[in-house]
């Protein structure tokens, strides 16, 4: 039990974390808000309340990982036209057929070695997050995509991966179901 409670409490760290403790972007989401109350930022329920624990089995049996990806797209432009960039984007296959052997290779948190070839961020969903959601909130695998990106906007250097606006920037997705989370990963490239 004790080394569960570590486990969580490292797993809820890194992903309130992030990359960065403040950020200079507000968080526009239909479930979770941003609490900077202290120097380490923590993600809330819209409420102001916290994630139910014990709930992953829940939200596991309503996962499918493909509806996921295919909600991803559209998504992300969501995502980039609530900060203003509306320069079209292009998902790229290859791009994301990498992005999610990355996350699947069982490499955790580190980045790949783009070499300079193309920018990435990496993060995790832990499923409890999402154990307030209700059948009436709507399909949970469009609700997760739409949170995909809402994971990053704690960190700046993040957020200017996921922002950058200039033509021809591709993207790819990836993602991995993985004993009560899935691991995310972005993958933009300019063409």
């Amino acid at each position: 039990m004790k080394n569960l409670l570590i486990i969580l409490t490292i797993l809820i760290s890194s992903v309130s974390y992030a990359g960065g403790v403040t950020s200079d972007y507000p968080l526009y989401s239909d479930i979770w808000s941003w609490d900077y109350t202290n120097d380490d930022p923590r993600l809330k329920t819209n409420d102001g309340g916290n994630f139910g624990f014990g709930m992953d089995s829940i939200v596991e049996s309503q996962i499918d990982e493909d509806k996921i990806r295919g909600y991803l797209f559209d998504a992300c432009v969501k995502f980039r036209a609530d900060y203003g960039i509306t320069t079209p984007i292009t998902e790229d296959p290859e791009m994301s057929k990498r992005a999610t052997e990355h996350v699947k290779d069982g490499k955790g948190f580190r980045h790949s070695d783009s070499k300079g070839e193309y920018s990435e961020v990496i993060s995790t969903l832990l499923w409890f997050m999402f154990s307030k959601i209700t059948p009436e909130d709507g399909d949970i695998n469009k609700i997760i995509a739409d949170c995909y990106f809402d994971i990053f906007v704690s960190s700046n250097s993040h957020m200017e991966i996921l922002l950058e606006d200039v033509p021809n920037l591709r993207f790819g997705f990836g993602l991995n179901q993985m004993g009560g989370s899935t691991a995310v990963c972005v993958q933009t490239k300019k063409w």
